[in-house]
């Protein structure tokens, strides 16, 4: 197991004093994750009222609301983890999900649908998504491949312009 510790602090200076609308903070982690969480704070200046609130995903996401005008917000997350090794090719794969492409039961389908909808049909998207069709088969070898070619097409560029990015 590896302990880590996290402090991530922000902080925000105004030019002059500003009312501060409704934030939302998603910087609480997730509890089903393979790390245990021994340690969590939050903490958000100037002084405000603060709700817990879970999204429409599951996620903790805190909602700070300003009662008065400031020229500075600061938030400090510290979350302090200890992680254990995974080995993400020990998973179960149902038998009518051995093979990729395969087809959903209809309840599952049915759920799933605003994922399989496609939205962009750009020649761009079009093209990229068409190289995979040779991966299909085995399905954890297919997504494998397919996180292979998704590394292999994206990259990072480093920007050194100050702020948050």
């Amino acid at each position: 197991m590896t302990r880590v510790s996290i402090k991530h602090k922000i902080d925000y200076s105004y030019s002059h004093k500003v009312l501060l609308s409704p934030h939302r903070f998603r910087l609480a982690p997730q509890r089903y994750t393979q790390a245990i969480i021994d340690g969590y704070s939050f903490v958000l200046r100037p002084a405000n009222r603060l709700y817990w609130q879970h999204d429409v995903y599951g996620n903790k996401m805190a909602r700070a609301d300003f009662d008065a005008k400031t020229d500075f917000m600061s938030v400090e997350v510290t979350l302090e983890i200890e992680l254990t090794s995974l080995n993400p090719f020990d998973v179960l794969v149902d038998d009518e999900s051995q093979y990729f492409p395969f087809l959903y039961p209809s309840i599952v389908k049915n759920a799933l649908l605003p994922y399989l909808q496609i939205v962009d049909r750009s020649s761009a998207l079009t093209a990229f998504v068409g190289c995979t069709e040779k991966f299909h088969g085995e399905t954890l070898s297919f997504l494998v491949k397919l996180n292979q070619h998704v590394s292999n097409h994206i990259r990072y560029v480093h920007r050194l312009e100050p702020g948050v990015q």
